[in-house]
């Protein structure tokens, strides 16, 4: 487990050091999880693929944020307060963490419904038939 860190973290050093400063500034504002799927993308060569993503900002958007968001091809779906989810080319992150208005970027999550109780209860509905 300590090498598979060891490789991650000098993966994501490489990454840093082939960058502009700028560049590395955003790129801390991606989470490690979505940092390497962006890098898996890139060898694969589908750096246009659209993923979805949920970010944070720092201040209430305006028309302004809006239209800039839209000019990079991010599509935002829904938001809570300061939290938004996107859709948008996987080569477009980049571009969304260099705006100052956003804090922290990362992938989207799947969850899955699990019961509460797995099946070992004997717990029944019964319905009623009439």
């Amino acid at each position: 487990m300590p090498v598979r860190i060891l490789l991650f973290s000098l993966i994501i050093g490489f990454a840093f050091w082939g960058c502009k400063e700028e560049d590395q500034e955003a790129y801390q504002k991606v989470s490690p999880e979505l940092r390497a799927t962006l890098m898996n993308l890139e060898k694969t060569d589908e750096r246009k693929k659209p993923i979805t993503v949920v970010f944070r900002v720092n201040e209430d958007l305006t028309d302004l944020h809006y239209d800039v968001l839209k000019k990079k091809q991010i599509k935002i779906l829904a938001n809570i307060g300061p939290i938004f989810t996107a859709s948008l080319p996987a080569e477009r992150v980049v571009d969304l963490a260099k705006m100052k208005f956003v804090d922290h970027i990362r992938a989207e999550r799947t969850f899955k419904a699990t019961p509460r109780d797995s099946g070992n209860s004997n717990f029944k509905i019964k319905e009623k038939l009439k």
